[in-house]
């Protein structure tokens, strides 16, 4: 057994002070003390001077665009960003760069990810990790008579995932990106637990739907004859999105978003670098307000973050929305995030029979509980 104290263990809902975990060989956890316990002389104990807690969740990523970096100039937004993504997909990234990127998600303390697939390339990678993936095979496809076709070339990619032991579920990229037609055929097929989808994501987006304007929807046009945005209100976008057939729908992005929805089904993740360097837009303040307790968080890719780094995704966080305490981005960052996922029963949180490792967080403000400019996270288990 090993015994692994702090100034602070966040358990992922929670601070204890100078409290101890206790892990087993396998990495499993053993015991959670009570706050004090750790001032107690115990034979074999390390004391790090920090923050202990689980691993982290990434909630949204792209692992497969690790070889994206550099590909357009400083904030392109979402149109921009999308017609280099699909002119370079198929050329861009190498399994050595795949590779690259997971090892450091996980030496920064990343334990789970959330991961959107459009093809089978990061199968290897996914299979000698000590990060486990929840991969998202996503599809798309805007022309109503190629939707049993776009729906099984998924399905093709997800099998592949499965076959190797992988856990994948199919999801639909955007309602921007879809058909009814595809949609039928998600909702038929495809009852997940937990899916996701990119959602409200810039201000193109949004022109797009309510206005029939703007760059996104002259990049439709010119590519889909006789294209029409799938809604053009907010009633609409909700009916659709209550009607997708899965327990958990992580809406990801939420940059247009006013508030949260009056349902238990979704999951709003945050990528706050990702949409500054993409689009310079952000979440409005009281919609982070409204769901600070519940959000899950994520980095996006390499093509459109320097990093994939869950303790600086928080830092900026904590930089720009005030009202978020470390509590409340921890939380996100752990018991959320593995909710969403629908992977509490080993990962998000410091509990008996639980395996989400173990991660330092150091150079916060213990005093304020603040993570602060210096903070910075690293791998214990």
């Amino acid at each position: 057994m090993f015994y692994y104290a702090a100034n602070y263990i966040f358990d992922g809902k929670r601070f204890l002070k100078n409290a101890f975990v206790s892990l087993d060989e396998n990495g499993f956890v053993n015991y959670l003390s009570e706050e004090g316990e750790a001032l107690q002389e115990k034979s074999g104990m390390s004391f790090y001077n920090g923050i202990l807690a689980p691993g982290f969740v990434n909630a949204h990523c792209h692992l497969e665009l690790s070889g994206f970096q550099k590909e357009y100039g400083a904030k392109p937004g979402l149109t921009n960003f999308v017609r280099s993504v699909l002119k370079n997909r198929s050329s861009n990234t190498n399994d050595n760069q795949i590779k690259l990127a997971d090892r450091k998600m996980y030496e920064r303390g990343i334990s789970l990810v959330g991961d959107i697939s459009n093809t089978s390339l990061t199968i290897e990678t996914k299979l000698q990790s000590k990060i486990h993936y929840k991969t998202f095979v996503e599809i798309s496809g805007l022309v109503p008579s190629d939707a049993e076709i776009r729906y099984n070339q998924g399905k093709a990619i997800k099998q592949t995932f499965l076959e190797r032991d992988l856990s994948a579920e199919i999801s639909l990229h955007s309602l921007y990106s879809v058909s009814a037609e595809l949609i039928g055929k998600f909702n038929a097929n495809s009852k997940s637990i937990s899916t996701s989808l990119h959602f409200l994501e810039s201000s193109e987006e949004t022109e797009m739907y309510f206005q029939n304007k703007g760059r996104l929807f002259d990049f439709l046009s010119a590519n889909f004859a006789d294209f029409k945005p799938i809604c053009n209100n907010s009633e609409c976008l909700s009916k659709i999105l209550e009607s997708l057939n899965a327990d958990k729908l992580i809406l990801v992005h939420n940059v247009q978003l006013d508030k949260p929805f009056d349902s238990d089904k979704y999951f709003y993740c945050l990528c706050p670098r990702s949409n500054k360097q993409l689009h310079d837009e952000l979440p409005s303040h009281s919609f982070v307000e409204q769901i600070k307790d519940s959000f899950v968080i994520g980095t996006d890719s390499l093509a459109s973050n320097n990093y994939l780094s869950i303790i600086d995704e928080l830092k900026y966080l904590e930089s720009t929305y005030h009202f978020l305490s470390l509590k409340d981005l921890l939380k996100s960052a752990t018991y959320n995030g593995a909710n969403a996922l629908d992977e509490l029963n080993m990962f998000g949180s410091l509990e008996p029979g639980k395996k989400p490792g173990l991660i330092l967080i150091e150079n916060a403000d213990l005093k304020e509980l603040k993570l602060g400019e210096e903070a910075s996270s690293r791998r214990i288990v």
